[in-house]
């Protein structure tokens, strides 16, 4: 943001979750494509000693992979420090913007601000990795200089670097979602219809050896355990829901010539983006 700029602590946490979503799908994919291979290795039926050390090979692979997921479950980092992240974003937005609760003095709402970031991080366990690499002021230069700007130029900034900003995220989050989900559930069903023609030439020509109806039906099983992790339908739901809710706030931006009505205003935004990480660390406690 060209003026806005958020704490060493926000970005912390934003690159730690995302770090963890990497390796969560990374181990993840790795551990689907390898059990493609061996169903396919399977079906070749091959007299090689290479292809079974290959299929003990990605056996373990996989098996290793699974342990990792189970053991170090970094779902639940992803999920925490994206949780810690949002969650450090929307209380300092409000800070800059002196809503709610820190529209009164400065001091007063430094000393707010301060105790509502160590209870944020208190509540989030994966936060003391966080914590580890931060040093840095939580309060940034920037975010007091928004805040010493008369409402008008406040109105603005907030408007084009969080509104706006949003708005054209969950717009894109959405529509991309919903193409990425019909596109997994198209793959599927071309997959299920090659499997069902396989089963049905096998049915015909039994004595035919080479009839991959099994690394295709593991494939599809494949593409739907990783629609289900990628929680595409969810997400592109639960993104429209929050672009329709920040359209209709946008709408009432020009009524806003007040103090206290900017401090509403900010608060009715703020909760609408806030129902992603309340979500961010209900999936959390859930893993």
């Amino acid at each position: 943001m060209n003026n806005f700029e958020l704490s060493a602590l926000y970005h912390h946490a934003d690159k730690a979750s995302n770090r963890a979503q990497r390796s969560f799908h990374f181990a993840l994919a790795t551990s689907l494509i390898s059990l493609i291979l061996i169903a396919t290795i399977s079906v070749l039926d091959f007299q090689s000693r290479w292809l079974a050390a290959a299929q003990l090979l990605l056996l373990l692979l996989s098996l290793s992979l699974t342990a990792y997921l189970a053991v170090s479950q970094p779902q639940r980092t992803w999920f925490g420090t994206r949780a810690l992240a949002e969650s450090v974003k929307t209380v300092s937005w409000r800070f800059a913007m002196r809503a709610e609760p820190y529209n009164s003095g400065d001091d007063i709402a430094r000393k707010a601000f301060s105790e509502n970031v160590r209870r944020i991080m208190k509540e989030n366990e994966v936060s003391r990795s966080v914590l580890a690499e931060t040093n840095s002021a939580l309060i940034t230069e920037s975010m007091n200089a928004v805040r010493s700007m008369p409402l008008g130029e406040r109105v603005s900034i907030y408007q084009r670097e969080r509104v706006d900003n949003q708005l054209e995220w969950y717009q894109l989050k959405a529509k991309r979602n919903t193409t990425l989900s019909w596109r997994w559930f198209a793959a599927i069903i071309v997959l299920h219809a090659i499997a069902i023609l396989c089963a049905v030439g096998k049915l015909i020509e039994p004595l035919t050896q080479f009839w991959p109806t099994d690394a295709i039906v593991a494939a599809a099983s494949s593409a739907l355990a990783w629609i289900q992790a990628r929680r595409f339908q969810d997400l592109s739901a639960s993104y429209s829901q929050t672009f329709f809710e920040i359209g209709l706030l946008k709408e009432t931006l020009p009524l806003v010539t007040t103090e206290a009505a900017f401090s509403s205003f900010v608060g009715d935004a703020e909760n609408a983006f806030s129902r992603e990480h309340t979500q961010w660390r209900a999936r959390r406690d859930a893993t």
